[in-house]
């Protein structure tokens, strides 16, 4: 009986050291999601902002923009889309081997399974938002003259761009029904991400990190 109890006592300790290395992995992973969606976030904010600034045609301060200034508003608002990655990690293992049911903290493995719900609502979000990009840069790629625009704000290797004598007027591009509905689409997806989805996910992520660290003190 005593051998029985001492080889339990074992057993129980070395669950104990397994599960406090999952959950300390699993911090380290959530960590690393938490600075990505924060610089998501931050992404996400900018390019809205510039979305918002051609759709207006004004600045923050309710300023009409130039002709340039509208150009480079609409060059911003593409430059650094919002995409969330996922950091590689424990989880998928915990999941694969089953062990992820075996947690002592019931609300952690309650979020953990909240979070595959919300990572996956996250990503088709995104896959929408990516297709009214798309749309919006196949528009531009047609009709609107780049040389122009580079040539125009100075930028880049200016000197070595030669002017061409395209009549384009990009400007008036901005003012185009088409190019205003595209952009209307893709700035409200962007902003869904911006309000709900990625607040969600942010939230998911503070809370299972909660947890972690609640079930690591005990």
């Amino acid at each position: 009986m005593i051998a029985l109890q001492i080889n339990n006592c074992n057993e129980g300790r070395k669950a104990a050291f397994v599960e406090q290395q999952y959950l300390e992995a699993l911090r380290d992973e959530f960590k690393s999601n938490l600075a990505e969606v924060n610089r998501v976030i931050t992404s996400c904010d900018s390019a809205f902002r510039s979305c918002k600034q051609v759709i207006n045609k004004m600045d923050e301060d309710g300023q009409r923009l130039t002709d340039l200034e509208l150009q480079q508003a609409h060059m911003n608002a593409f430059r650094f889309p919002p995409k969330f990655t996922q950091s590689p990690g424990i989880l998928n293992d915990l999941i694969n081997s089953g062990y992820l049911s075996k947690l002592n903290n019931i609300e952690l493995r309650s979020q953990l399974q909240r979070w595959l719900v919300t990572i996956q609502e996250v990503k088709d979000e995104e896959d929408e938002f990516w297709q009214h990009r798309e749309k919006v840069i196949e528009f531009m790629q047609r009709e609107y003259s780049f040389r122009k625009f580079m040539i125009e704000a100075e930028e880049g290797f200016i000197g070595e761009i030669v002017p061409n004598d395209t009549t384009k007027d990009n400007v008036s591009l901005f003012y185009d029904e088409e190019l205003d509905n595209i952009m209307l689409l893709y700035s409200l997806v962007m902003r869904s991400l911006q309000l709900h989805y990625y607040p969600a996910l942010k939230e998911n992520i503070e809370l299972i990190l909660a947890e972690i660290e609640k079930s690591l003190s005990e």
